[in-house]
């Protein structure tokens, strides 16, 4: 008897797959569908959707065009800008309404995943333990729950549906399912940019599991094969330049792009190599998953040391290593250049913003190291099927099979209460508090959400312990965030009634940095100061 885990000949039963898909993307869906009891959040929900005209008119001729010309926190996405019209033209400005879409979305990717998979290698039960361990990890929770992230769920639809169409042409050679695949990948990177990494990726799965390039064969002949698929994706490649153009200008028209005077060469290497480690472990132990993780170098911080990144980076390369030589395996180097290859675009070399890292940053890496997990534990519980004794192979498959299960059942429960957090935007910052007391930047995000709230007086200690936590040196960034920490103090103070303080905090900001809101806010707090205070008879 074949055991769950063994491998069938490619091209499974499109009904029995679409069946088994189906099942993989309810499944997924039901362990998101707490998200839909959630709010907005304050960051980027309310600017993006809640307080932008052109989103909140819904779809419109009109709005199509202002998609397609206007950026997205410096990146050119416009198939999310439609998404979120699309989801005001249905819902208005119910979150739950927001909330499902992405939802779907997800499901859609899972199922999608597991039907390439399938399709490709004949193996359904690895496939669907690749998808549901992709889908139903925690880390996958900032890009469903997290509106304004759309683009993650959203360009991680198009991308595994590429996925599929490239595995029907692979098939067939049909032209209508190459273009198909080209104008999915279009619509892809057109939802986020960091799909400019699916060419590669296309390049990677030809080698597995479509096994277009042997690697077992001579290395000059497997180079050749390789690049005859690489000109075979010259349309695809193309586009991917086309999208970092949009996004590189885009970046720099919004000053979102880190000048290298700033964060040096050295810097953002270091800061790659950590990050990488870090998706790694929170990988394989999920807990402590933190929204705003700054950047280390910035904000007056010295940055990593550099023995931690030199050890770091050996391991990497160690792991690295081994990959090329289990090679023979396929998903082994496959899953592992697909995981390091899609994380290169989010890693800091050209820097964006102000952050270190984020978990929403796995999306479609964390596809890699599902396949790479999927195949490997089910060849190792084969091996040791066949090197246990005849009675016991049954007995071993059944415990693995269990095991798999309770693998799954735990990420899906950490996600269930890692949702939990997303409730409300005091709930999630509450929470970063929590899980990382030191950091400045989650008392500040908390009080300001406080603030949002109408809760001036509740705002005022989170806002002073930020103030305490900023560091006293350091560039432009550090000085805007004190001139940030202190219009907000100054706002929470004045909410309270206390005038004085208010203008203190104001004055403090100003002097920083310059800027219209505070002076106003310095000159309403002045004159209610003024109007409160005792007057001579």
């Amino acid at each position: 008897m074949r055991g769950a885990c063994a491998t069938a000949a490619p091209g499974a039963s499109l009904s029995r797959t679409a069946a088994l898909a189906t099942a993989v993307g309810v499944a997924v869906a039901a362990a998101f569908a707490r998200a839909l009891a959630c709010d907005f959040f304050q960051i980027d929900d309310y600017d993006l959707v809640l307080h932008n005209e052109h989103v909140m008119r819904g779809l419109s001729r009109e709005g199509v065009a202002w998609a397609f010309a206007s950026p997205l926190v410096g990146n050119w996405t416009p198939l999310a800008w439609l998404s979120h019209m699309a989801d005001v033209s249905l819902f208005g400005a119910r979150a739950a309404g927001h909330h499902a879409t992405s939802v779907l979305l997800h499901a859609a990717t899972a199922a999608l995943v597991f039907a390439f998979l399938a399709r490709a290698t004949g193996a359904p039960v690895r496939s669907a333990l690749a998808a549901l361990a992709f889908a139903l990890h925690p880390m996958r929770v900032e890009s469903v729950v997290w509106i304004a992230e759309r683009r993650d769920v959203l360009s991680g639809f198009f991308g595994a549906a590429t996925l599929c169409a490239w595995g029907a042409y692979a098939r067939a050679r049909h032209a209508r399912a190459y273009a198909a695949a080209l104008a999915l990948a279009a619509m892809a990177m057109a939802s986020k940019a960091t799909l400019v990494t699916l060419p590669f990726l296309l390049l990677l799965v030809d080698v597995w599991p479509l096994g277009r390039a042997p690697l077992a064969a001579p290395a000059r002949e497997t180079a050749r094969a390789l690049l005859r698929l690489a000109v075979e994706k010259l349309p695809f490649f193309a586009l991917a330049a086309v999208a970092s153009a949009a996004t590189l200008v885009a970046q720099g028209d919004a000053g979102a792009v880190v000048p290298a005077d700033v964060l040096p060469l050295g810097a953002r290497l270091a800061n790659a190599v950590m990050a990488t480690s870090h998706h790694l472990e929170t990988t394989l132990w999920p807990s402590r998953l933190s929204v705003m993780v700054m950047h280390p170098a910035l904000f007056g911080g010295v940055g990593h040391a550099p023995a931690a990144v030199a050890l770091t980076a050996a391991f990497l390369a160690g792991l690295t290593a081994l990959a090329v030589a289990a090679r023979a395996r396929g998903y082994a180097l496959v899953g592992w250049l697909w995981f390091a290859g899609a994380l290169v675009p989010t890693l800091g070399l050209v820097q964006a913003g102000l952050q270190g890292l984020a978990h929403r940053y796995t999306y479609l890496p964390h596809v890699g190291l599902a396949m790479l997990f999927a195949w490997g534990a089910c060849d190792g519980v084969e091996r040791a099927a066949r090197a246990a004794p005849p009675r016991a192979r049954a007995a071993l498959r059944s415990g693995a099979a269990v095991a798999g299960a309770l693998v799954l059942g735990a990420l899906a429960a950490r996600t269930f209460v890692e949702i939990g957090h997303w409730r409300t935007t005091e709930a999630r910052f509450r929470h970063e508090v929590a899980i990382d007391p030191g950091a400045w930047n989650h008392r500040f995000y908390l009080g300001n959400a406080l603030l949002v709230e109408g809760r001036p007086a509740d705002a005022i200690a989170p806002l002073e312990a930020a103030r305490e936590r900023l560091p006293r040196a350091g560039g432009r960034e550090l000085r805007e965030a004190w001139a940030s920490v202190e219009l907000a103090r100054g706002k929470a103070l004045d909410g309270a009634g206390r005038s004085a303080d208010a203008i203190d905090a104001f004055r403090r900001s100003l002097a920083i940095a310059p800027r219209e809101e505070t002076a106003r806010r310095l000159a309403e707090a002045a004159r209610r100061a003024s109007a409160r205070a005792p007057r001579a008879d």
